[in-house]
């Protein structure tokens, strides 16, 4: 890469200046669409989990053994 150790330093600098000056609504937009698509995706992995669809199947599931 050119200029090694200038160009990494250059990039997160720009980035964290463009980052510096967006808006609150730029802000409040980022904050939902990542909520949502959080609760998408924790959604979709849990109704698809192997773990769920084979609840009471296996060793772990019948619990510990008494007496």
């Amino acid at each position: 890469m050119p200029l090694y150790p200038l160009s990494p330093v250059l990039g997160v600098a720009f980035c964290l200046y463009l980052i510096y000056g967006t808006g609150w609504t730029t802000w409040l937009q980022f904050v939902v669409f990542l909520a949502v698509g959080a609760l998408a995706y924790a959604g979709y992995g849990r109704s698809r989990s192997r773990l769920v669809s084979s609840a009471g199947t296996g060793p772990a599931a019948s619990g510990p053994k008494e007496g």
